[in-house]
């Protein structure tokens, strides 16, 4: 169940720190209040956390049966046209963490459910978020366009930093990004590579590149900007890694540039979309010049 807090000045605020009661059926405090820090560019100014008394609390899990009736978590609030969305996770039907979101006119609520199902559900078998998404966070950038950061666990782990980590962490918790768009067409420009000089002969490795997801898209542009060499022979050549899961990957194509010269400082490369995931590696084949200010773009498109 959630519980509501905000932030208040200190001058509102009583000097003394004080528990702050979350909601919970046995009302025991679980938090003090201490002053917050100040953050830089004034996004917050030096307070202390409030308890409102409102409507706690503000969400419980659904009725037995549905999608969220086991547990519900980690809410994080947005506001949007006069509107308060707030996202949550929650455990139900057999399943772990999915996510769902509740809105409301006024940030006290009443808080409703948007619909009988998750907003955001796990992936298809195999693919890297198979088997739970949650924490959910939504920032809106421009016009119907907005972007949800979300965390997903998953039983494919890394080998542990040290012997102690494998125990301690059996799993390891990875973010993604999924784009929500309300109005299109579209478009997001994603960098994928950044290198300052990248020599004769060298290439960038898979790890330099994230991984990008083609999927729900109607288009997709790889962009390369660099400063060849005085010297330079050979543009710098684009490759793609492929992936339905966004763990195995394999080498599928070189793309074929747009024509542009060697001297160009910015190409553009069609990319198709005939897999989940794409990774861009650069290849710099010239044998004697580097190029240097390497940028390496996807733009992502949607039509109508």
């Amino acid at each position: 169940m959630f519980g509501l807090g905000a932030i208040g000045s200190a001058s509102a605020a009583s000097s003394a720190s004080r528990p702050v009661n979350t909601g919970g059926a046995s009302g025991t405090p679980v938090c003090s209040l201490d002053e917050a820090p100040a953050v830089p560019g004034g996004l917050l100014t030096p307070g202390q956390f409030l308890h409102i008394p409102g409507p706690n609390p503000i969400l419980v899990p659904g009725p037995p049966g549905v999608w969220d009736d086991g547990v519900i978590e980690a809410a994080d609030a947005f506001h949007d046209d006069q509107t308060y969305y707030l996202y949550y996770h929650g455990t139900g039907q057999g399943k772990s963490y999915r996510l769902g979101v509740a809105t409301a006119s006024h940030p006290l609520g009443p808080f409703r459910k948007h619909g009988d199902r998750p907003i955001l559900d796990l992936g298809s078998p195999g693919s890297w978020d198979d088997r739970n998404v949650a924490c959910a966070m939504v920032l809106k950038e421009g016009t119907g366009k907005y972007l949800m950061w979300y965390l997903y666990h998953t039983l494919r782990y890394l080998a542990p930093r040290t012997p102690g980590d494998q125990k301690r962490f059996p799993m390891v918790e990875d973010l993604g990004i999924e784009i929500l768009a309300t109005a299109r067409p579209f478009e997001l420009d994603m960098p994928v590579v950044r290198r300052a000089t990248l020599g004769p002969g060298q290439s960038t490795p898979p790890t330099d590149s994230p991984p990008v997801s083609l999927r729900g898209l109607s288009g997709a542009t790889v962009i390369a900007e660099s400063v060849p060499g005085p010297r330079a022979t050979q543009s710098l050549r684009i490759q793609v890694l492929r992936s339905e899961d966004g763990s195995q990957w394999k080498t599928a194509e070189v793309l074929d540039g747009d024509g542009a010269s060697v001297r160009a400082a910015r190409r553009t490369f069609p990319l198709t979309l005939n897999s989940r995931f794409a990774k861009i590696l650069v290849e710099n084949p010239d044998p004697s010049e580097s190029h240097t200010n390497l940028a390496v773009t996807v733009k992502l498109a949607a039509s109508d």
